[in-house]
Order: C-alpha cells, then sequence, then structure tokens
C-alpha cells in the first residue's frame, strides 16, 4: 500500500517532464519534420551527384597529368630542387597568387630587362595547361622580391585571366574554360637568361579557373 503514492508521484513528475519538453510543439510536428529532413537530405545528395558527373564528363580526361609528361614551352624545371611549398593559391578576374614559403627568400637578379637592367627579379610564376591532350608549362611573368601576385595588369582590360599573358604557343592561343583545371608553381627565374644563381622550384599546385 504505501507503494502507491510514490507511484502515483513518478507518473506525474514524467507526465510535468514531458509537458515542459513538449510544449507549444503538436505531436505531429516532430514527425513531418523528420520527414521534411529526410526529403531534404535526399534532395542534397542528389544535386551533389549531379554536379560531380557535370564536372567528370566535361573534363574526365585531365586526371591524367603527369609531371613526367609536361611538356616546357621555357626552361625546363622539371630536375630543379623543390625547396619551396605551396601554401595557397587563386584565381579570380583582379589577381592571381601563388603564395609560398620561399617568397623573399630567393636571390635577386639583375639584367633581366635592357630597359630596366636595375629591376631586381626573384622568380617567375608559372602555369601548365592541357592543350589538345597535351600539358604544357610556361612561365606566367616575372616576380619581384617577395612578390606572390599578379594583378590586373596580368590580363587585357575588362577580359579577366586570358591566354594573350602566356606568349608561348600553343599556351598563347589556348582558350581556358570555366572549370577547367590548371596547375601552377613558382621557380626563380626561369623564362630567360640570366637565370641566376639558383635552379629551385616549388611544387605544383591545382587550381579550377573561374
Amino acid at each position: 500500500m504505501s507503494r502507491t503514492p510514490l507511484l502515483l508521484l513518478s507518473l506525474a513528475l514524467f507526465s510535468v517532464s514531458c509537458g515542459d519538453k513538449d510544449e507549444g510543439e503538436p505531436p505531429d510536428s516532430d514527425s513531418n519534420a523528420d520527414a521534411d529532413t529526410d526529403t531534404d537530405t535526399d534532395t542534397d545528395s542528389d544535386t551533389d551527384t549531379d554536379t560531380d558527373t557535370d564536372t567528370g564528363s566535361e573534363f574526365s580526361e585531365y586526371d591524367d597529368f603527369d609531371e613526367d609528361s609536361i611538356i616546357w614551352l621555357h626552361t625546363d624545371v622539371s630536375d630543379w630542387d623543390v625547396t619551396s611549398t605551396v601554401t595557397g593559391a587563386h584565381i579570380n578576374y583582379t589577381e592571381l597568387c601563388v603564395y609560398h614559403t620561399m617568397a623573399g627568400e630567393w636571390p635577386e637578379v639583375l639584367g633581366i630587362f635592357p630597359e630596366d637592367p636595375d629591376a631586381p627579379m626573384e622568380g617567375n610564376i608559372w602555369i601548365i595547361a592541357r592543350v589538345d591532350g597535351l600539358w604544357y608549362a610556361a612561365t606566367f611573368d616575372y616576380l619581384r622580391p617577395g612578390g606572390e601576385c599578379k594583378y590586373e595588369d596580368y590580363s587585357p582590360a575588362g577580359e579577366g585571366p586570358g591566354p594573350s599573358t602566356f606568349g608561348a604557343v600553343p599556351l598563347s592561343t589556348w582558350a581556358p574554360r570555366t572549370g577547367e583545371p590548371v596547375y601552377m608553381f613558382v621557380s626563380t627565374v626561369a623564362r630567360h637568361e640570366p637565370l641566376g644563381p639558383l635552379h629551385e622550384r616549388s611544387d605544383y599546385v591545382q587550381l579550377i579557373w573561374p
């Protein structure tokens, strides 16, 4: 007989606890919310799959990148020591940057430009792109000491990044497409003589053309 009041008290406390937890929420709302959530999750999953499929179908052959098969349009730096690590990179319609650990550390080279022989240069920024099934590498521009970015002057005004800046056939006629994979890296001066006292470069990094 003494257990009955305790049982009733326990049931009352359980009812109050449940009431506080579900206050203001109709019993069916949680069920409906769960159903909606499951539906949204399935939809998102389908969307991601479609995106991957589209990207793969358009550039599916670009996974054949092999540094041993690169055709070098400027100095072949494939055997240069990799002393710098790329820590970040991006392309947009106002700048292109390749951040790396040796920026400002490589020796300056003078005499590159006859019109400005005292202008110091530290290295070159490169692009590797796929044209007609082959991967070509060419220097993109010179980098001043500590430089890691090229700004709006790296492409024709109003056109965004484009092939006219790469200056070596066939990249000079290459028209990059949005979503196209390319590779970038930096090196000590490698475009033309004089090359400088060190022959070093960074690792390669893949970027997606904007």
